[in-house]
């Protein structure tokens, strides 16, 4: 009896071990899968703070989706239109960092890997180029991989006018034998390693296929966005010779969407989702980083980039018909930088000078305001530029800030504003010393062109102005005046 009892206790004691060592497996397991959910939406990401340079660590989210707006194959792949999607990476101590886009370029004789996006790191000294520090792996087969070491250096962007989140490029050079797409990045911080993504590199074409491409955006839903004037800017942009326009778009109206998808299936737009995760904080919705997004899948693939807003025209004069004729008649350069004019957009209306009236139903602008200031804003104060891809580094809003190494050198041409001149149209007051007006009838040369190619347009779009804008004159003026103003 007392072995049995003995025998019962030990069975007892080693089912005990058995389920206290099940219960601690469960546990390790559960425990492996928290911290692996957690690295995986958060990332490991840490802000240290060194004299010299910021070292960020953490998993890459990157991808390079197909827009549910624009997806039609074209025929060159680099200019799809294409839905990129931001991929957040945040830590506990506040930093974070947002990437949208990878590009592989040349840079001179060099290839290089560029990855475009914000971040937020409070603690960091930002006006020091900085190191993200990571590892490249290059697929070779099904199960075979070949590991490259990579660091990949931060630059911010300038004209981030001291916001939390602020533009940033990360770049590396790579091998001019690296032709690979898939490459699968990593980021190492001592014994720590991230976890892996695979990310697509997009190639850039070598011939440039168009001559002229601009860059629109961040597009928002507000009144100076109404279909119209982007029908209006697009038409105007054409005539001028403009092969293709880039418009990033954090958000926007049916109508505005409609507009959008015709000129998308004309293959003159691409719409490139700019929703940002974060709604503030970061000056003017992004641009710096939009700006340069569409700098690099242009390189190769156009000979000049464009860099105008919504409410801005560039309009040749001098009996120039379009840019392209104006550029052909100055000395060749890396950038032409134009002075711009503030037209008032707010009053003064005149629609003399061309035949048609139906400027008049679609409210055109650029050629019912005729009144402008005096002044012409020059040397990279509120100008605008056309810029060769090639020859650009860093570029600005209003000027390129640095330039690459490219056969134009670092040349600028500064544009005669009795050549060419960047209409403006906004609301200014005139009782400041830049508000002494004068008449300038300079684009109605273009009119009954543009009218006419507004008219065919709207043709086509199923979001049609006449449908909105049925009222009798006297109350059409009403609502624009009113539109105007809110401006």
């Amino acid at each position: 009896m007392i072995h049995a009892t003995g025998f019962i206790t030990k069975l007892m004691t080693v089912r005990f071990l058995i389920c206290a060592l099940f219960i601690f497996c469960v546990f390790c397991v559960k425990l492996y899968g928290v911290v692996e959910n957690r690295n995986a939406i958060s990332g490991r990401v840490s802000c240290e703070t060194h004299p010299d340079k910021l070292s960020i660590y953490g998993s890459v989210q990157v991808g390079y989706a197909k827009n549910s707006i624009d997806s039609p194959t074209r025929e060159i792949q680099h200019l799809e239109n294409s839905d990129q999607t931001w991929h957040v990476l945040r830590s506990d101590n506040g930093s974070h960092i947002l990437l949208f886009s990878a590009y592989r370029i040349f840079v001179g004789s060099k290839l290089r890997l560029v990855i475009v996006g914000i971040e937020k790191c409070p603690t960091a000294d930002h006006s020091r180029q900085c190191e993200f520090r990571g590892e490249i792996r290059v697929a070779k087969g099904p199960h075979e991989r070949a590991l490259t070491a990579v660091i990949l250096h931060r630059r911010l962007l300038p004209e981030h006018h001291m916001k939390d989140y602020k533009p940033v490029v990360y770049g590396a050079e790579i091998a001019a034998s690296f032709h690979t797409q898939d490459i699968t990045v990593r980021f190492v911080n001592g014994p720590d390693v991230s976890h892996s993504v695979t990310l697509r590199i997009e190639g850039v074409p070598k011939d440039n296929v168009y001559t002229f491409v601009m860059c629109l955006g961040p597009l928002r839903s507000t009144n100076d966005q109404y279909p119209g004037r982007i029908v209006e800017w697009v038409e105007f942009n054409r005539l001028m010779g403009v092969d293709h326009i880039f418009v990033y778009l954090t958000n926007a109206s049916s109508e505005l969407r409609e507009v959008l998808r015709y000129y998308k299936n004309k293959g003159l737009v691409t719409v490139l989702n700019w929703t940002l995760p974060v709604e503030s904080d970061i000056h003017n919705f992004g641009q710096m980083a939009s700006l340069h997004d569409c700098l690099y899948r242009n390189m190769g693939a156009s000979e000049f980039l464009v860099n105008v807003d919504l409410d801005e025209f560039i309009v040749p004069r001098g009996g120039y018909r379009n840019w392209r004729d104006w550029i052909e008649n100055v000395l060749p350069a890396a950038e032409y930088q134009i002075g711009s004019s503030v037209f008032s957009s707010r009053s003064d209306k005149d629609t003399t000078g061309y035949s048609s009236n139906i400027s008049r139903v679609y409210i055109t602008v650029s050629l019912i305001h005729t009144y402008r200031r005096l002044h012409v804003y020059t040397n990279c104060e509120r100008t605008k530029y056309i810029v060769r891809p090639e020859c650009a580094h860093i570029l600005g809003i209003h000027c390129v800030h640095e330039f690459a190494q490219c056969s134009a050198g670092r040349s600028v041409v500064s544009a005669d504003p009795g050549k060419i001149l960047v209409h403006h149209y906004r609301g200014y007051s005139t009782d400041t010393a830049r508000g002494v007006r004068v008449q300038d009838k300079t684009m109605l040369r273009f009119a009954n062109k543009l009218v006419k190619c507004i008219e065919n347009a709207w043709e086509k779009i199923q979001t049609n102005p006449r449908q909105h804008f049925t009222l009798p004159i006297n109350e059409l003026w009403t609502n624009y005046e009113r539109i105007m103003n809110e401006l």
